[in-house]
């Protein structure tokens, strides 16, 4: 299976989970603006997926590839965290929020906190994926060769319930 990296709306996504009759379970307001005072925020484009889609029902049980993590297991990796945790890694300056990952969890998705504020921020990426060059570099996350942004996820994970 190949990965694509174009942009695809939140509709457009849930069009698709309908199409393929995938139960999901969005989340309301009040849950979302909880999360977002936890965090500090979030991006708009990911606020809009959990309130048009949330969570995939039976995502775990059925051990589908790529998904976006329930609203209550999204989490900042702070960059001192990922200094203390990772020796390797000694030039991470950026916080993370780690969102979404792999079904086995052999990577995980994040955008840079720093980026809040824009709707659509580039998507970073942990794990067997992180490129050899943001090793290179002492960094944790890097970004894949095609540099998606978050609206690519979700076509990561459509291309990988196909």
């Amino acid at each position: 299976m190949e990965m694509e990296f174009k942009a695809m709306s939140v509709d457009e996504l849930k069009d698709f989970l309908i199409e393929k009759e995938i139960g999901f379970s969005p989340y309301t307001q009040e849950e979302i603006d909880k999360a977002k005072n936890k965090l500090g925020g979030m991006p708009k484009l990911l606020e809009e997926y959990y309130l048009k889609i949330g969570w995939f029902a039976d995502i775990r049980k059925q051990g589908y590839g790529c998904h976006i993590d329930p609203l209550e297991d999204i989490y900042i990796m702070s960059a001192e965290e990922i200094q203390e945790d990772f020796e390797d890694v000694e030039n991470e300056t950026d916080d993370y929020l780690v969102f979404g990952r792999e079904a086995v969890s052999v990577d995980e998705f994040a955008v840079k906190v720093k980026d809040f504020g824009g709707n659509d921020p580039e998507l970073y990426i942990f794990g067997d994926s992180t490129s050899e060059e943001a090793m290179e570099q002492g960094l944790l996350f890097g970004k894949l060769e095609e540099e998606p942004n978050l609206s690519s996820m979700f076509n990561i994970i459509v291309t990988s319930l196909e």
